[in-house]
C-alpha cells in the first residue's frame, strides 16, 4: 500500500519507474499505463502524488499531477488538476484544459482494464458527467484502442459553440495512421465558438467581419499532431442569415476544403432580396513568407439592387429603381490580412425598372442648378448603360463609361479625359468627373456638360459646368 506518497521523477527515470510499477501491480499498471507513464514528460520533471491500495477485494491506483505540459497522443497538452484513477472495473481520468483561448474540463472513462474502449467528455464546467453526461452541455467522444493506437468512433453533443455529430468514416479522405477519419455535421455559432478558434481562422472571422452561424456537412481528419492542424475537412459549407463584411446576407453556401494551410471554396452562391452571386473559385493558401494569399476566378453577380443591400446595425434604406443586370469580377487577388491591397478588374451593367424618374446615388444634381441650366432633371440621370473598373488598393478606379445614357436617350454620359483617374474608395469617398452630352432634338445639335462628383458616398457634393462659347460655369457645393 502507498498512501499519498508524493514524487519528483526526472524525465530520463520515467521508464525506470514505470517499468517497476509495472512489475509491482501488473493488474494496475498494465502495459499501456506503463507507456503513458514513461512517454509523458520529453524533459523536466513529473510531479505530483500517488497513491495504491492493494487488497483481496480490490485493487485502485490514483495519480494527481501538478499543473503543467505532458506529453500524451502524441501531442502536447497544458493541463491542471490532473486525476488517474483506476481499479478493477474501471478508469477514470479528470483534468481541466485549454483548447485555444477556452478554458473546459475533460473526462475520460474506460471500463476493465485495458483501455479496448471508452468515453471522452469535453464540458464547459466541472460537473459529475461521468454517470450520466449531458449531450446540451457536452461533446462525448467514443473511442476504441486498434493496434495503430487509439481510434474514434463517434462524436456528438455541443460544446463552445460546436454541435457535433460525426461517426467514423469508411472512406477517409487520406489514409493516414496520423489522424482519425470521420464524416457528419458540424454546426458552428460563431460568437460563441470564437475563443476555441486558431488565430489564423480570428484574423478571417476578424478581417471580414464574419458573424452568425454556419453549417458543414462532409469529411473530417481529425489529426493526432498539431503540427499538421487541428483538422482538415472537405464538404458542404452553408450559412443563414449571416454577416459579412458589414452586411446582412440571407444565404451562402458553397463546396468547402479546409486545412492548415489552405481554404478553398468552390461554386460559391449568395442569395439575397439584393441579388444573386456566384463565384466558381476562392482560395487562401499559406505562403512561403508566412501570409494568406488569396485569389478569386470568376465572380458573377445579378439582379443586384443596392439599395436593398443590409447594413448591420443600420436601418434599411428606401428602395431605388436603380438595379444593376450583372456584376463581373475577375483577376482577384490580395492578401487575407490586407483587403486595401486587394486588385481585380470587373464590369458592369444596369438600368432602371420603370420609367419613373428616380435619382441616382452617384448623380443626384440640385434642383437650383437645374434650374439654372434650363435642363430636363430626367436627362440628367443615368438610366441604363455599362461600366469598366480597376480595384486598386482601397479604391474602385473607374475604366470607360459604355453606352450610359438617359431615358429616351436624350444625354450620353462618359468618363472626362483628366490627369487623375475617376474613383470611389472603400470608405465611401468620391472623386468623379463625368462628361454629359445633351442632345437638342429640334436642332439636332448637342451640349457639352462636365459634372464633378466629390465628398462622399453619403454626402457627395457637385459642380456642373456647361461648356460653350461663354465658356459659362455653374456650381453648387
Amino acid at each position: 500500500m502507498i498512501d499519498k506518497c508524493q514524487f519528483d521523477i526526472p524525465a530520463q527515470n520515467l521508464a525506470k519507474v514505470a517499468n517497476a510499477l509495472h512489475q509491482r501491480f501488473p493488474d494496475l499498471i498494465d502495459p499501456s499505463i506503463e507507456q503513458i507513464i514513461q512517454n509523458s514528460k520529453p524533459e523536466g520533471e513529473l510531479k505530483g502524488c500517488i497513491q495504491l491500495k492493494n487488497s483481496p477485494e480490490n485493487q485502485t491506483f490514483r495519480l494527481e499531477l501538478a499543473q503543467g505540459k505532458y506529453w500524451w497522443l502524441g501531442r502536447e497538452h497544458d493541463v491542471s488538476n490532473f486525476t488517474f484513477e483506476k481499479d478493477l472495473q474501471n478508469i477514470k481520468a479528470v483534468l481541466k484544459y485549454k483548447i485555444e483561448d477556452h478554458p473546459c474540463w475533460l473526462f475520460m472513462k474506460s471500463e476493465g482494464q485495458t483501455l479496448a474502449r471508452g468515453q471522452v467528455i469535453l464540458s464547459d464546467k466541472y460537473t459529475d458527467l461521468l454517470a450520466s453526461p449531458d449531450i446540451s452541455r457536452s461533446v462525448i467522444v467514443e473511442w476504441v484502442r486498434t493496434p495503430q493506437g487509439f481510434d474514434i468512433q463517434k462524436a456528438f453533443g455541443n460544446f463552445a459553440g460546436l454541435t457535433v455529430d460525426l461517426v467514423k468514416s469508411p472512406s477517409p479522405l487520406r489514409a493516414s495512421t496520423e489522424s482519425f477519419p470521420l464524416r457528419g455535421r458540424v454546426a458552428v455559432a460563431l460568437d460563441q465558438a470564437y475563443n476555441i478558434m486558431t488565430p489564423n481562422v480570428k484574423e478571417l472571422l476578424n478581417t471580414w467581419k464574419v458573424e452568425k452561424n454556419f453549417n458543414f456537412v462532409g469529411q473530417w481528419q481529425i489529426n493526432r499532431n498539431p503540427k499538421n492542424g487541428f483538422f482538415s475537412f472537405q464538404g458542404n459549407m452553408t450559412g443563414q442569415n449571416i454577416h459579412f463584411n458589414g452586411y446582412k446576407l440571407d444565404l451562402l453556401q458553397a463546396d468547402c476544403t479546409y486545412s492548415s494551410d489552405k481554404i478553398e471554396l468552390n461554386n460559391l452562391i449568395v442569395q439575397d432580396p439584393a441579388g444573386s452571386l456566384e463565384v466558381n473559385s476562392i482560395k487562401c493558401e499559406l505562403n512561403a513568407e508566412g501570409r494568406r494569399a488569396l485569389s478569386m476566378g470568376r465572380c458573377h453577380v445579378t439582379n443586384w439592387h443596392p439599395s436593398l443591400m443590409r447594413g448591420v446595425g443600420q436601418p434599411q434604406k428606401p428602395a431605388s429603381q436603380l438595379v444593376v443586370n450583372q456584376l463581373k469580377i475577375e483577376q482577384l487577388k490580395g492578401y487575407v490580412d490586407d483587403p486595401n491591397g486587394i486588385t481585380a478588374k470587373g464590369e458592369l451593367t444596369f438600368n432602371k425598372h420603370t420609367r419613373r424618374i428616380s435619382h441616382n446615388p452617384l448623380i443626384v444634381i440640385p434642383t437650383e442648378i437645374i434650374t439654372r441650366i434650363g435642363l430636363d432633371p430626367a436627362t440628367l440621370t443615368p438610366f441604363s448603360g455599362g461600366l469598366y473598373f480597376d480595384i486598386q488598393g482601397n479604391k474602385i478606379v473607374f475604366t470607360k463609361f459604355k453606352d450610359i445614357y438617359s431615358e429616351g436617350r436624350m444625354s450620353k454620359f462618359n468618363l472626362a479625359k483628366t490627369s487623375s483617374p475617376s474613383y470611389m474608395d472603400f470608405d465611401g469617398k468620391l472623386n468623379l468627373k463625368i462628361r454629359m452630352k445633351h442632345y437638342n432634338l429640334l436642332f439636332k445639335l448637342g451640349e457639352l456638360f462636365t459634372f464633378n462628383v466629390k465628398g462622399t458616398f453619403q454626402k457627395p457634393e457637385y459642380s456642373i459646368r456647361k461648356q460653350s462659347r461663354k465658356g459659362k460655369s455653374f456650381a453648387k457645393k
